[in-house]
């Protein structure tokens, strides 16, 4: 799976700049709650 969302404009308007890839923000949000619930 894999994200088609396009963040061209968050970046200008916001200065907006992903960390993670999708995929890697899922595996550290799953990290998170088994580690926290």
């Amino acid at each position: 799976p894999h994200s088609l969302a396009c963040v061209d404009k968050a970046r200008k308007l916001l200065g907006y700049d992903p960390r993670f890839s999708m995929r890697q923000g899922l595996k550290e949000a799953v990290k998170w709650y088994w580690n926290n619930l």
